[in-house]
């Protein structure tokens, strides 16, 4: 093993043990949220994202694309985030989060996950129409460079995109001249974000995702309702130079004192 090498795992160890001691020191029940942002992965005392936390990896990869019916064979990505429709085309987009950094922190005990939120920031001056209903869905995996409306998830997959699970709903104003954001978040009011009532599906969505081989969460944000109207809002992506307003994974933890958090003196970070 290199010097480079060792130095790298070692920073890392160091990095997470940082945190570690920011944590239990900050919230008698240990409480903490993670944010998964392209560039900006966080880690945060109790579950009070209005504090900025702790950067752990700047390296964080988040990777999001549009599905455009009327550029069926045209991939989107870097050119925000549509959802809605304008007359006939719809807009659909894809969305991915690696979860495998929450298993520093619950091991395999995915039940010590509380609460989820996503955050997407519709861009300035931008969008058409009024109110209309965006939804979550469960998604496949996809190549943000590769994906199109004829091809979203490689070959022989389904034109359109694969949604399965309607997560959580919000009622969105698509059109909008500042830069506003959207929360889709659990039942319980975290976040600056109401998301009703009924089963935690975001929550179960993330534990879900911690159980596969992938440990990534792969989502679909649409409009429910695909029709002729042109409504149809523009959220910034992930490639966007303004990293605070890339989309955003929230994942609150409750208490993890019930787990002992493993520190790895490894780089089991993407990039």
């Amino acid at each position: 093993m290199s010097n480079s090498s060792k130095r790298m795992r070692f920073s890392w160890g160091v990095a997470l043990a940082a945190v570690l001691a920011v944590v239990f020191a900050s919230s008698a029940r240990a409480a903490l949220f993670v944010s998964f942002q392209q560039g900006d992965l966080r880690v945060g005392a109790a579950l009070d994202t209005s504090t900025a936390g702790s950067l752990v990896n700047s390296n964080y990869s988040a990777p999001s694309t549009t599905l455009r019916s009327d550029q069926p064979s045209t991939g989107q990505n870097g050119s925000g985030l549509l959802v809605g429709c304008s007359n006939a085309p719809v807009y659909r987009s894809l969305l991915a989060f690696d979860v495998s950094y929450l298993t520093n922190w619950i091991g395999t005990n995915v039940q010590l996950v509380d609460v989820v939120a996503l955050r997407l920031t519709q861009d300035n001056n931008s969008g058409v129409g009024a109110g209309t209903t965006h939804g979550v869905w469960t998604s496949s995996s996809f190549n943000e460079t590769n994906a199109t409306w004829n091809v979203p998830h490689g070959a022989g997959s389904t034109a359109g995109g694969d949604f399965s699970t309607n997560l959580r709903n919000y009622f969105v104003t698509a059109a909008t001249t500042t830069n506003r954001v959207v929360t889709w978040g659990s039942p319980t009011n975290f976040w600056g974000a109401s998301g009703g009532t009924g089963p935690d599906l975001l929550v179960e969505a993330v534990r879900n995702a911690l159980t596969n081989a992938s440990r990534t969460l792969y989502l679909m944000v649409k409009r429910n309702t695909e029709n002729t109207n042109v409504f149809f809002a523009d959220y910034i992506d992930d490639e966007d130079a303004r990293v605070d307003l890339r989309p955003e994974l929230l994942v609150g933890i409750g208490s993890v004192a019930a787990a002992t958090p493993i520190v790895c003196f490894e780089d089991n970070f993407n990039g």
